[in-house]
């Protein structure tokens, strides 16, 4: 079973050019990282804060969900190290509108760029038919799962809206299974403060439902 992520950044109109700029090379940034990490996955920036992303197995989905806000996200961290003004307060907060949605596609070909299916259709019909406050929204074509799947994801969803630039930092790499001590290297604070943060984050929280999920049978 495969899926789909259809997604753009909320109120990326409010920002200043210079993070515009900033903004899109990080979605590009997190397009090659998708291609490396995950076997068969890929994806493209579209209309300039627009997001599609093919995932050749749907047991990836949740984990490149959190991969992907926690980049958006961490964005505060880099305008404010580089003085960048501008931008409201959705931005910061809750960063990027998502509707992901698990079944088929008939083409995925990134050397094409070509992904199609009823999967792509129903996140990218979801997507557009959000109303301005809606944020998330996910559709499964396995009936069996899908009370559990959209429970998994709706709990994730709600947890990384109170996640902040900097923790972001730290989940990022925690989801790449990096130890605390590379992390604490990596981010520059001890062992203690990457505990802390995870603490705060709720990562026993987290790690549980990727457990339940990357487990689960598609």
């Amino acid at each position: 079973m495969e899926a789909t992520i259809s997604a753009d950044i909320i109120r990326s109109s409010t920002l200043p050019k210079e993070g515009v700029v900033v903004l899109q090379n990080r979605l590009r940034e997190f397009m090659d990282f998708l291609n490396k990490t995950f076997y068969g996955c890929w994806g493209r920036v579209v209309r300039g804060d627009g997001i599609e992303c093919a995932i050749s197995d749907a047991h990836y989905l949740l984990r490149i969900v959190m991969l992907l806000k926690c980049q958006i996200k961490a964005i505060r961290v880099y305008f404010d190290e580089v003085n960048i003004k501008g931008g409201d307060s959705r931005f910061f907060k809750f960063g990027v509108r998502m509707a992901v949605a698990i079944g088929r596609l008939r083409t995925n070909d990134k050397e094409q760029a070509i992904m199609d299916g009823e999967a792509i259709y129903n996140s990218g019909r979801a997507l557009a038919n959000m109303g301005n406050y809606d944020l998330f929204s996910i559709s499964s074509d396995y009936k069996k799962t899908e009370p559990i799947i959209r429970s998994l994801f709706l709990l994730i969803n709600h947890i990384m809206k109170r996640v902040s630039a900097r923790q972001s930092q730290v989940l990022f790499m925690k989801l790449q299974n990096m130890s605390d001590v590379e992390i604490a290297r990596r981010m520059g604070i001890t062992r203690v403060g990457v505990y802390l943060h995870l603490k705060s984050i709720g990562w026993d929280a987290i790690s549980a439902a990727l457990r339940c999920y990357e487990t689960m049978r598609f």
